[in-house]
């Protein structure tokens, strides 16, 4: 290209652009294609109708949608009424304008043109048709008809397998992926992460960068079965491989995932390295909705694991999330760790409406995956509240459901208040089976504390240790109070104790602290 730039021979370098054009783009090399489009003189592209509608591509693939609008009824109003390749030409420019309406939130308009871009390309151009396949998957995500988003999805990845297009048929599988698990089929999700895997890899072998999601949806499948060996593996090179592809969404995503890993590891340094960095990326880039509804959960559930509840207070009221707020797919992820909030006030009443809201919402698509941690959730609010047999019935229907897939994080994350539950699960007969692994998994460390060989000048009371648990398990003062029946003031006297003792000056020293000597 250089040679026909630096001859001025602009008419040879618009025939050799409309050529490659379209397979620059399916190659995602679209920051090349623009550059070289951008030294063509306008009058050049506007007389190739071709040409004009690559540009469109490449500034929307590109974010530059200042002008884009002008630019597509340009394109659409200077395409000759014989061109031969006018329904197909109709047919790019109906589906960048279904992409736009999309990036709008305007879904009536993104499912009329999306449609309409169906119906006016070629059956073989598969490539752009999985392109129109995904928008109107991503629609009916975003209207909560998953069963369609699913069917779509599917076509996007076959369509884009078939036209050579991995840049859409790769995200397709792995949000395929996604649907699956989050209805509760999690070996279904696994092999459709293969499935991208496949995709994402190299004739060479080496996966390419792109494959980064894949990788992690792997890792956090495994790191569900607690195979933590097979997760870290996974969710090590997600992260490696995002930060080589540059998507903030999908960089974001992996810094979290494996952010979580090492909290579980106990790496606490590391997992809060992870999570600015997280935090930077959100910063620096314009994130979609389910990101900043991710980060949000994410930072929620760290600050609690901390003991740090202010904190997850301090995001939640950023984040504008409210009990009786509206509830939607794409954020519910934050609305669920919201009420865990909520628990850690000690505002029960506040916390099972929303539990109870959130379920109904998860039960209508069948959501199996968020209706399996509801369910917990509520079961230990249940417990809280010293109403046992609510809480063995919420526990049970969460054992019934997540069984079949092997469900173990969701449940032993949760700490000893869930292992206590479990155990009076398993004595009455409730999945026995399924119960026993789950116990076989907590490790001795979260089941178990040595607490007579506490390396501690003065040793902690057992009331103290009980209140330690509550202070790890990011209940506030407050809350611990309803919880013991004793006044907020004898929390606090027992809190100052603990802190004395273990020389620390704040909550979240306290838990660090007690986890080093394993005393929690």
């Amino acid at each position: 290209m250089k040679h026909w730039f630096a001859a001025r021979d602009f008419a040879q370098a618009v025939r050799v652009l409309e050529t490659i054009g379209l397979g620059m783009l399916e190659r995602g090399v679209v920051p090349q294609l623009l550059g070289w489009i951008k030294q063509i003189p306008a009058e050049h592209i506007h007389a190739h109708s071709w040409l004009n509608i690559y540009h469109c591509w490449a500034m929307l693939l590109t974010g530059q949608f200042g002008g884009l609008v002008e630019r597509l009824a340009a394109a659409e109003h200077e395409l000759p009424d014989r061109d031969p390749d006018r329904q197909s030409k109709l047919g790019h420019i109906a589906t960048i304008r279904a992409y736009v309406a999309l990036m709008s939130e305007d879904l009536p308009r993104t499912f009329q043109l999306a449609r309409q871009a169906r119906e006016l390309l070629p059956p073989d151009e598969h490539s752009i048709r999985s392109v129109v396949a995904f928008i109107l998957g991503s629609a009916n995500v975003r209207a909560e008809n998953l069963t369609d988003a699913e069917i779509c999805y599917a076509d996007a990845a076959r369509l884009g397998e078939q036209g050579g297009n991995v840049h859409i048929a790769l995200p397709a599988l792995c949000i395929l992926a996604d649907l699956r698990a989050t209805r509760g089929g999690l070996h279904q999700a696994l092999q459709a992460f293969q499935d991208a895997l496949r995709l994402g890899t190299a004739e060479s072998g080496h996966p390419l960068p792109i494959a980064s999601r894949a990788f992690v949806g792997i890792g956090n499948l495994h790191l569900e079965w607690n195979d933590l060996v097979s997760a870290e593996q996974h969710l090590e090179k997600g992260v490696e491989l995002s930060a080589l592809w540059g998507n903030a969404d999908t960089q974001m995503y992996c810094n979290l995932a494996l952010a979580r890993l090492r909290q579980l590891q106990g790496n606490q340094n590391d997992s809060l390295r992870l999570l600015e960095e997280a935090r930077q990326i959100a910063r620096s880039s314009t994130m979609t909705i389910p990101a900043q509804a991710l980060l949000a959960a994410f930072q929620m559930r760290v600050s609690l694991a901390n003991g740090d509840w202010k904190s997850a207070v301090q995001v939640a009221e950023q984040r504008g999330l409210r009990h009786d707020g509206e509830l939607g797919y794409v954020t519910e992820i934050e609305y669920t760790a919201y009420a865990r909030v909520l628990i850690a006030q000690g505002e029960f009443a506040a916390a099972d409406a929303l539990l109870e809201r959130l379920y109904q919402k998860a039960e209508a698509s069948n959501r199996r995956s968020r209706m399996i941690e509801i369910q917990i959730l509520r079961s230990m609010v249940f417990q809280t509240q010293d109403n046992a047999s609510q809480a063995m019935t919420m526990l049970g229907k969460a054992l019934t459901l997540a069984e079949p897939e092997g469900y173990v994080r969701v449940f032993i994350d949760e700490g000893t208040p869930m292992i206590e539950l479990l155990r009076r699960a398993g004595s009455r007969g409730i999945t026995p089976r399924y119960v026993t692994q789950l116990l076989a998994a907590v490790t001795p460390k979260s089941e178990t504390k040595e607490r007579a060989a506490q390396p501690l000048i003065e040793p902690l009371s057992e009331r103290e240790i009980e209140i330690l648990g509550f202070i790890a398990a990011g209940l506030s003062n407050q809350a611990i109070a309803k919880k013991l029946v004793v006044a907020v003031g004898t929390v606090k006297a027992h809190t100052a104790s603990i802190y004395r003792k273990l020389d620390v000056a704040s909550r979240t020293q306290a838990v660090a602290r007690a986890r080093d000597l394993n005393l929690i």
